[in-house]
């Protein structure tokens, strides 16, 4: 009986955490697109970071940022994108955290980043409403902030982002164009 009573503790203690971790519905993908002109000055540009928030303003999940700002930016370079910089808490992520989001900066393309749902510690986020933020330096302080909200749940969803300057210079560069998001729901085989 102790040994019945002592397993179904146990089973019953792994309930809730089943239920936090990432066997919840998937809902589908987001998949963030946009064109990445790169800039042709030796410092101080091209860099760039791709997340999802909360409507509260809560960052969910970093989908990109360049290296450069992940690794060391963040500490000698305050306006490289400090949007995300203050949102990300940089300097409490580990290595491999930092590893996980970063990457060298790419040549000029259409890029696509995709989030499928979750966070990083594989958490999946219920349907609803979310914002994804693109966050690009042109140079110095010059940097285009984008915004936009993207409906999770049963249908799919389209929108575009809206662009905010930090400075009247820096609506004459293209560092980053043509933000939009698309949500494709997860479709189940019922085969």
């Amino acid at each position: 009986m102790k040994k019945t009573i002592a397993l179904l503790v146990v089973f019953l203690g792994l309930i809730p955490l089943a239920s936090v971790s990432a066997v919840g519905e998937h809902l589908g993908t987001v998949q963030i697109s946009f064109d990445y002109n790169r800039a042709e000055r030796d410092y101080a540009n091209n860099q760039f970071a791709v997340w999802i928030e909360d409507m509260d303003g809560n960052l969910v999940k970093t989908l990109f940022v360049t290296r450069f700002v992940a690794t060391r930016g963040w500490k000698v370079r305050e306006e490289a994108v400090p949007v995300w910089q203050k949102k990300s808490r940089i300097s409490s992520l580990s290595r491999s955290e930092v590893d996980a989001i970063s990457g060298a900066t790419p040549p000029a393309q259409r890029l696509i980043f995709r989030w499928d749902g979750e966070d990083a510690n594989g958490v999946r986020f219920p349907a609803g409403l979310y914002r994804y933020c693109v966050e690009a330096n042109y140079y110095w302080e010059a940097r285009v902030l984008y915004r936009g909200t993207i409906q999770l749940g049963d249908t799919e969803d389209q929108s575009s982002a809206k662009a905010e300057y930090t400075t009247a210079d820096a609506r004459n560069y293209s560092i980053v164009e043509n933000v939009s998001a698309a949500f494709i729901p997860h479709i189940e085989n019922s085969n």
